[in-house]
């Protein structure tokens, strides 16, 4: 070394021999880089539809709401579960008076699941109605 810490010569070391414990990887056929082009070429002459894909037919959808009362009045805190033919779950809560909503549920048949701590779980039937609301007042029952 040069004064000032400087490296002023370099040696090349010996190479190390290749075993079979250090295969070298084989270039890869020039199939797989067609194969890799042909499929951008068609995603970009498809004008990538299958990334901007949308629905042919929007979800027509509702709002279930209404209040739900025990034998001494509103209840707070009940869990409303909504379950539509489609099999999506749509959850709400009450608030202090009882009350709910739950919007964007899928228009039609619906099953109501409510649960309560102290009360029996109501489970019903309700019908929401496309851009409009189906109201449920349901009365729960001590358990």
């Amino acid at each position: 070394m040069a004064e000032g810490g400087f490296v002023t010569s370099v040696t090349r070391a010996a190479a190390v021999p290749r075993g079979p414990w250090r295969a070298t990887p084989k270039p890869r056929p020039a199939v797989f880089r067609s194969i890799g082009l042909i499929v951008i070429l068609v995603t970009l002459s498809t004008g990538c539809s299958v990334i901007r894909a949308s629905p042919t037919e929007s979800v027509k959808t509702g709002t279930l709401a209404g209040v739900v009362t025990g034998p001494t009045g509103p209840v707070a805190s009940a869990s409303i579960s909504v379950t539509p033919p489609d099999n999506s779950y749509h959850v709400g809560t009450t608030d202090a008076q009882g009350y709910f909503s739950i919007a964007s549920i899928p228009a039609g048949p619906v099953i109501v699941t409510v649960k309560a701590t102290g009360y029996q779980t109501y489970n019903g039937n309700a019908v929401i109605p496309e851009n409009g609301t189906a109201t449920e007042n349901i009365s729960l029952s001590q358990s």
